[in-house]
């Protein structure tokens, strides 16, 4: 195994108004870069990765949960391997006993993982992958909201797909945001064509979020939520690893969009 990484120097905390968004390519990567990730991984993480079944499901692991680590350590100043995390009840990640606080959310799909960060609202984020015709007719009849079936259900089969997606996203990134199971947030009412949109927090919660689709690779849709209804803007960073031999440093790149 490699050294693991030291802290390299500090990245700014997002402004309320804003959430980090975080690219991780996990496929392709160098085994050195394999072996340093999975050298900040903490015991639990490292158990569960040992379960996949498959080297590419490891793999793919490895470098979304430890890029992950990576670029948190960035914004908290310490090592990867020190970061603590604990679970809520339905197992949304959260940091333990750090500070600066932060809230955080991780999703991936295939090939692709994508990190969600924000200062004090709680964040959720989903990506996923276009599914077949079958799959959605079923899920939509069965799940969805009445009025988001039948509007499904209108919509021509060459968008059907894509609509679905962009609901379904939304969805899950609801659920994740206020830690919550998946079955809260399917009955959830998410549709509208505006790009950012508010909706009820899901299941018996107070409150509400803030929805905002994101820009995804071709075939794929992503979609991140803020607890409240107050507007924010999405900042995107593509993360690399770029090695520094005297530090052990995982630096990412400066490479930043917003949208």
């Amino acid at each position: 195994m490699g050294r693991a990484p030291a802290p390299p120097a500090r990245l700014s905390l997002p402004a309320h108004d804003l959430a980090h968004l975080w690219w991780i390519a996990l496929d392709g990567q160098d085994p050195y870069e394999c072996d340093r990730l999975f050298d900040v991984l903490d015991p639990s993480e490292r158990q569960r990765c040992g379960k996949l079944s498959s080297p590419g499901s490891r793999v793919r692991f490895t470098v979304s949960h430890g890029a992950a680590r990576c670029v948190l350590a960035r914004y908290l100043g310490i090592r990867p391997h020190n970061i603590r995390t604990t679970t809520s009840r339905w197992g949304k990640p959260e940091l333990d006993g750090i500070k600066p606080i932060l809230r955080f959310n991780l999703s991936h799909v295939d090939g692709i993982a994508l990190l969600a960060i924000a200062r004090t609202r709680e964040i959720g984020v989903d990506i996923e992958r276009r599914r077949d015709a079958e799959f959605v007719s079923a899920v939509s009849a069965r799940h969805f909201a009445r009025n988001e079936a039948r509007w499904l259900a209108a919509t021509p089969c060459g968008r059907r797909e894509a609509v679905f997606l962009r609901l379904w996203t939304r969805k899950e990134a609801s659920v994740k945001a206020v830690g919550g199971r998946l079955g809260d947030g399917l009955p959830l009412p998410v549709a509208g064509r505006c790009r950012s949109l508010v909706v009820p927090a899901p299941g018996n919660r107070t409150g509400s979020l803030r929805l905002r689709d994101i820009r995804a690779p071709r075939d794929h849709a992503a979609a991140v939520a803020l607890t409240g209804a107050l507007p924010f803007r999405a900042v995107h960073h593509w993360w690399r690893p770029e090695f520094t031999e005297s530090t052990g440093a995982a630096v990412a790149p400066a490479i930043t969009r917003q949208g």
